[in-house]
Order: C-alpha cells, then sequence, then structure tokens
C-alpha cells in the first residue's frame, strides 16, 4: 500500500525533520514536569502519534524522493 502526501517529497523531509527533534525535546520536559495525570496520558499520545510520523517519513522516503538518475 501506497501513501500519497500532499506536500512535495523533499520540501516535506527537510523542513520537517527539525521541527520533529525540537517537538521531541519540548514534550520530555513537559512530561517531566506535569503532575496531572491525564496531562501526562495525553502528552504521552501526542509523543507516540510524533513517533508514528517519524516512522513514517522512513518508511515513505525511499517510496516519495526523486531518484538520483
Amino acid at each position: 500500500m501506497t501513501k500519497s502526501l500532499s506536500l512535495p517529497p523533499t520540501l516535506f523531509l527537510i523542513d520537517l525533520s527539525p521541527l520533529y527533534i525540537i517537538l521531541y525535546k519540548w514534550i520530555g520536559d513537559r512530561l517531566d514536569n506535569e503532575e496531572s495525570i491525564l496531562k501526562k496520558l495525553s502528552i504521552r499520545r501526542w509523543y507516540s502519534f510524533l513517533n508514528f510520523q517519524k516512522k513514517n517519513l522512513k518508511q515513505s522516503r525511499m517510496v516519495v524522493t526523486p531518484s538520483q538518475n
């Protein structure tokens, strides 16, 4: 099954990668400082979603990037 992206592949892979690194750090810091169980759960779910998206990028990179030919 092939998934399509609405953004140009190279722009999507290059420009959003640093954003994921920043969000991972921010979420990790938030999780350490939260006392509410519900907030911790929501932060963990968001972290899980970002991790899923990061894996998607790695898997789709081979499919959607232009060839070097």
